[in-house]
């Protein structure tokens, strides 16, 4: 319906901002969105054959996903400046395909499944997902500096230890001793995190994806600078 964007707002808004008409559109979505589980929330699901209680349960995990909070009857987010899990995605796949990474298919398969993981409730499933784009990314970040800077292959013996690939990067200079520590903290976190007593296993499997995705783009855009630069 083009709300989203401001389109259908604009015969009854020409004088605003497009800024504007978007914040209006996304208003009347977060409404419509409260009203289909305020609906459903007053009637009876489990009668036989019906598809609704798995739509409103994978309608409330994407809404999850983006970082929003369900309230009672509101939908609320909890900070200002939440990330958009599904737009960062699409940032995301274009960026890597812009850079011309290598084994897209695999690469954003695994950033596929970290989300469908995460709407179907596989937590652990979701993180694993998320390390393994992030661990993919770094590689074929690698892999593309040593080829287009150093005119040569990333050997098999540093391609293969996600350890040895982020020693690389930072011997290429793409990131400083600090950001490698980083970087090595955050793949910990998502190769070994199980479930914390203090944090639902949601929450937990939501941030660690988007610090993983975050991550990601990080050593891509260093990579496009770099590779900017030796040009």
């Amino acid at each position: 319906m083009k709300l989203h964007t401001g389109e259908s707002q604009y015969a009854a808004t020409q004088d605003w901002t497009w800024p504007q008409r978007e914040k209006l559109g996304q208003e009347y979505l977060r409404q419509l969105a409260e009203a289909i589980l305020v609906h459903w929330s007053q009637r009876d699901l489990t009668y036989a054959g019906s598809a609704v209680p798995e739509r409103i349960s994978r309608c409330k995990s994407r809404l999850e996903l983006d970082g929003f909070t369900i309230k009672g009857s509101k939908i609320v987010i909890p900070e200002e400046d939440v990330l958009d899990a599904q737009e960062e995605a699409g940032v995301l796949e274009q960026l890597y395909r812009e850079l011309g990474l290598g084994d897209p298919e695999t690469v954003l398969h695994h950033l596929r499944l970290s989300e469908e993981h995460y709407v179907a409730g596989r937590w652990d499933d979701s993180i694993s997902n998320s390390r393994k784009f992030l661990e993919c990314v770094l590689r074929e970040v690698a892999s593309s500096h040593s080829m287009v800077v150093r005119g040569e292959p990333l050997a098999d013996s540093t391609a293969t230890r996600p350890v040895r690939v982020r020693d690389y990067l930072e011997s290429a200079g793409l990131v400083e001793a600090k950001e490698k520590e980083t970087l090595s903290s955050i793949y910990g976190l998502l190769s070994e995190t199980g479930g914390h007593p203090y944090m639902a296993q949601n929450d937990q499997a939501r941030l660690l994806r988007h610090l993983a995705l975050t991550l990601s783009q990080f050593a891509m855009l260093r990579l496009r600078g770099s590779t900017k630069k030796a040009a």
